[in-house]
């Protein structure tokens, strides 16, 4: 477990706080989802720039192989 990675997410979605405070469970999910989707589309983006080859990995890789 990397607490530090951990310590910089709780400190990205306290930026969030806020807005989603008076949310329902399902629009406070959702809102987070689509924060997070954003938010990994573009470092996949900003590492490219830097010359890296990030990838963004499908849900059929994550899924287990069942016999």
């Amino acid at each position: 477990f990397n607490s530090s990675a951990a310590e910089q997410v709780n400190a990205w979605f306290h930026r969030f706080a806020s807005i989603v405070r008076e949310m329902s469970e399902i629009h406070h999910n959702f809102f987070l989802d689509e924060m997070i989707m954003i938010y990994n589309q573009e470092r996949v983006e900003t590492l490219r720039k830097r010359g890296s080859d990030p990838r963004l990995v499908d849900l059929q890789e994550l899924r287990p192989v069942v016999p």
